[in-house]
């Protein structure tokens, strides 16, 4: 996906739907390219409960996230591997939202997502934040710089993430 067809599908949700969904199917399309799929999967875990005993989202976690990276040798036996899940996507609606995570850190009864999943990003599609459990972040934030370059820097941030490792490379 170009920089012209991102920024213009941003603006359709932003202007028609208002829902953080319809921000989830272009979020897909970015990862999705810059994920190398012979290493990882995207799992789509926006409908799971986090009440309910599930392969990527333990009971104990805060919430479900909407997408789940795993390596691709990762299969689902019963047993919530977290060794196989390597990181998770967070998909808001609002900037505010995006920037003030609430779930990143543990509460007293639940994990949060660095907790599990090591490596979390939170995007709305107009601003990307990234956060390990090293402590390394980066944003990137279309509203502050609306350009191609910015979208060439997301695209080279996201493809420098190694799933595998505690931090990017």
């Amino acid at each position: 996906m170009n920089f012209n067809l991102y920024i213009r599908k941003l603006k359709e949700i932003q202007d028609k739907c208002r829902l953080e969904n319809g921000y989830s199917h272009i979020i897909y399309q970015v990862l999705e390219n810059t994920i190398d799929d012979e290493e990882y999967s995207i799992i789509d875990t926006s409908s799971l409960k986090r009440t309910q005993d599930k392969a990527t989202a333990p009971h104990d976690i805060i919430a479900v996230p909407d997408f789940v990276i795993t390596n691709k040798d990762y299969t689902f036996d019963g047993i919530q591997n977290s060794e196989n899940i390597l990181g998770c996507i967070e998909v808001k609606y609002s900037d505010s939202d995006t920037i003030n995570p609430c779930r990143l850190h543990s509460e007293k009864q639940n994990k949060g997502y660095l907790d599990y999943y090591r490596k979390v990003i939170y995007t709305n599609g107009w601003i990307w934040r990234y956060y390990d459990s090293s402590g390394k972040t980066w944003t990137i934030n279309f509203r502050d710089s609306l350009s191609n370059a910015s979208y060439g820097e997301l695209i080279k941030l996201l493809c420098s993430i190694d799933w595998d490792k505690e931090s990017i490379k």
